[in-house]
């Protein structure tokens, strides 16, 4: 079945994802829309510009803050596996790398970190199914998700 993994992060909690699935279009369009506008309700209500690429993917700014929500679609069966690849600083991106069981998932993983980590600044295994590389320039994140567990009415926030 087709899906969409909602993702989003703002500037002070860049290492702290937000993570969600929805079942339809217009539902993640719209968790996206209320992500947004979380930042401009945590500022008081100043004047937020957003730009949006699609229905998919929104940006918000107040003054020097932001916060980026993004939603992926991607199609899996039950008690499949997602492998999430995200980075922050030099600007904010979320990508699918892999899908499927648990060990296809963490076999992709290990080899995008490997090539990755060589020649980074810090590298932090949290588990097999989690790493952090900062480059220096930038900070990456390679998660993988029981697709199972994202599948609920609330976001699940991951991070440190």
């Amino acid at each position: 079945m087709k899906y969409y993994l909602c993702v989003s992060l703002d500037d002070e909690h860049y290492t702290n994802l937000t993570v969600c699935v929805m079942k339809t279009e217009e539902q993640a369009a719209e968790w996206c829309r209320h992500e947004i506008s979380i930042l401009s309700d945590d500022d008081g209500g100043g004047s937020m510009t957003v730009q949006q690429e699609d229905g998919l993917w929104m940006s918000g700014y107040i003054e020097d803050r932001f916060i980026v929500a993004k939603a992926l679609p991607f199609e899996c069966e039950s008690g499949e596996y997602i492998f999430l690849f995200y980075h922050a600083y030099d600007g904010v991106d979320f990508h699918i790398f892999g899908k499927g069981s648990l060990v296809e998932c963490e076999e992709r993983m290990n080899q995008c970190v490997e090539k990755r980590a060589k020649g980074s600044k810090e590298v932090t295994v949290s588990s097999t199914t989690e790493v952090e590389i900062d480059t220096g320039l930038e900070w990456e994140e390679y998660r993988i998700y029981p697709v199972d567990e994202l599948m609920s009415d609330k976001s699940v926030s991951f991070g440190k």
